[in-house]
């Protein structure tokens, strides 16, 4: 871990700090990082965000103590250390690196001053919620709010025309909400049962379901044969940023996989409804993502209890981080990663948490990138296209899902990949390298849309909740023997 944490949490400080210098600290006041001033520089303004709009945002405060924080996952994760695995609960975490209440007052005092309302504050003092009229979030930022044409999407977006500033003494790092460039979508998910383009041999129509799609037990058949766990005991985490889903739908799969239509699920809201727009790019808020991530997680793991959360971004993962009940978790979307998000991923590895991801669904990735997707405090999962030996037939094959997103981020590459990517398997001896693991992306059987929609999908979203399914059976397996929980499972399976 020692790369990769310390790559990152020294990108987080010189990105919150390095900006304090100059013009801006010359007049008492420090720039705030992670805006898209670099893109809206190339574009011009079509009109002004009206000022009486009001936006919600999400302000972030630092974590103390950065370099300790650094140190402390190096040896958590490291075998010979006397820390390796010794997971911090919430408290211990706070108390150690979480913002002090005399800082969170500071950031409710500026909140207040300038006109912005409080929605939400949260007990860890890492959030603070916000709303209010544009017009006062100009004044408290010190920037215009312009709106300009989407360069890739046929829309319009609204971002700062400057990057934003705030009193030297306020110590904020990062403020949600002052742009939206990057709207949350799924990172994959494709509503066909097809595959083209197979290797000869490849046949992934043998599942027990509907022609041939799989669900239910096929994918512990395949992945985990004649294993008597079934998560019991454990909570998965489904991270859900896209909106209500319909029951309805998880019981109809349920009953069509034939799985224990007794499975709990329970749905935890993390933002004020009023209060949470989620502006998903689908135009719907039921696009069937959130009943794929659930199903998929229970046909792994169908002794395990699912959570899941529901609401903005920031809110849900300080929520998760906070309970630390779900000792691994799946995200298929994506959205706009920050300063903010990035210090919770610190805090899920502190805790034993561990994240998968869907890779997405965009083939192969050779630009580099800092997002979501090379996120190296995640186990990124990508696509593959199962072959079993006949209905309810054991695995026989996996081959390369030729959607699945991969390749190389911009993130510099973590210890545990390091001596594993060479030139000759093609992989990045300076950058991060994903996915990790993968699993099924290809003829899924899924129920949508209150079940008027009921057939074939595919895509990473498959893959991700599969995968958090499976790492709740090892976690039940670390449990029965008086183990913690395995946490973030890169290095040891780099290893």
């Amino acid at each position: 871990m020692k790369n990769s944490c310390a790559v990152v949490a020294l990108a987080v400080a010189l990105t919150v700090f390095c900006p304090t210098i100059g013009s801006a600290q010359a007049r008492g006041r420090r720039l705030l990082p992670g805006d898209v001033a670099a893109i809206t520089a190339r574009l011009q303004p079509i009109e002004s965000l009206s000022a009486t709009n009001r936006l919600r945002l999400v302000i972030g405060l630092p974590f103390r103590n950065p370099q300790a924080l650094t140190n402390l996952l190096e040896q958590l994760y490291d075998p010979a250390s006397p820390r390796f695995g010794r997971w911090l609960t919430p408290e211990q975490f706070n108390s150690e690196f979480g913002p002090t209440a005399e800082d969170y007052a500071k950031v409710v005092h500026f909140a207040e001053t300038h006109g912005l309302s409080i929605i939400g504050t949260h007990s860890n003092r890492v959030l603070l919620d916000v709303i209010a009229p544009v017009a006062d979030i100009e004044n408290a930022f010190q920037v215009k709010l312009r709106v300009y044409q989407h360069p890739t999407e046929r829309r319009t977006f609204y971002a700062p025309d400057k990057a934003p500033s705030v009193e030297s003494d306020v110590p904020i790092l990062h403020v949600s909400g002052l742009n939206d460039f990057i709207l949350p979508h799924p990172l994959g998910l494709h509503f066909t049962g097809q595959a083209t383009n197979l290797p000869p041999g490849v046949t992934p129509y043998n599942g027990s379901g509907p022609s041939g799609l799989y669900m239910g037990n096929d994918f512990r058949a395949a992945y985990a044969p004649g294993v008597t766990n079934t998560g019991a005991g454990q909570y998965i985490g489904i991270i859900d940023v896209g909106g209500p889903y319909y029951s309805r739908d998880v019981y109809m799969y349920e009953t069509n996989a034939g799985l224990d239509t007794n499975i709990v699920v329970t749905n935890i809201f993390c933002t004020l409804t009023s209060y949470w727009t989620n502006g998903l790019t689908s135009g719907t808020v039921n696009e069937g993502e959130e009943v794929l991530d659930i199903d998929m997680a229970m046909s792994m793991a169908p002794g395990a209890t699912i959570l899941n959360y529901e609401g903005e971004a920031h809110d849900v993962f300080n929520r998760i981080a906070s309970d630390d009940l779900a000792k691994q978790m799946t995200l298929s979307y994506g959205f706009g990663i920050d300063a903010s998000i990035i210090q919770t991923f610190q805090e899920f590895l502190a805790q034993g948490q561990a994240m998968s991801q869907a890779s997405g669904d965009g083939g192969a990735d050779l630009d580099g990138g800092t997002g979501l997707t090379g996120n190296p405090y995640a186990t990124i999962v990508g696509g593959t296209v199962l072959t079993m030996s006949g209905t309810g037939g054991a695995w026989q094959s996996d081959v390369t899902w030729s959607g699945s997103g991969g390749g190389i981020s911009g993130y510099g590459i973590p210890d545990w990949q390091q001596g594993v990517a060479t030139a000759q398997n093609q992989g990045s001896g300076f950058y991060r390298n994903y996915p990790d693991v993968s699993m099924p992306a290809v003829n899924i059987f899924t129920v949508y849309e209150n079940g008027t929609i009921i057939g074939g999908t595919g895509g990473t979203s498959c893959a991700s909740p599969l995968w958090a399914g499976f790492m709740a059976l090892v976690n039940q397996q670390a449990a029965s023997a008086g183990k913690p929980a395995v946490g973030f499972i890169n290095p040891a399976i780099y290893r």
